[in-house]
């Protein structure tokens, strides 16, 4: 956030490529935060890859994937596929952002 604000201040008002970076950079910090690795978006969908000590409860994937079926779907041991379409890079970082925020939600207890 003080970076964008800095930026600001410099440049004036970011173009959106400019926003779209901040944005990843911010999903990128708040995934290893919570034991993810990588996530890709796609117009089709994308994947959440985990890593070995993710702090996400295992319980939590395995309703999703239940419940969930057309959606959601495991590919190996550390990787979640999703299915969801999405129309631009703007709906991808929304999806994305609704994502991380629902994993973030349901972390291990300590």
């Amino acid at each position: 956030n003080e970076l964008q604000i800095e930026l600001i201040d410099r440049f004036g008002l970011l173009p959106e490529p400019a926003k779209n970076l901040l944005s990843i950079a911010h999903l990128k910090l708040q995934a290893k935060h919570i034991g993810i690795s990588k996530i890709e978006g796609y117009p089709a969908g994308g994947v959440v890859e985990f890593l070995p000590d993710t702090k996400i409860d295992p319980g939590f994937i395995i309703r999703l994937i239940q419940t969930q079926p057309r959606i959601y779907k495991l590919d190996g041991p550390q990787k979640l596929k999703f299915n969801v379409p999405t129309e631009s890079a703007a709906d991808r970082l929304t999806l994305i952002t609704d994502i991380l925020s629902q994993f973030s939600q349901q972390l291990r207890a300590a």
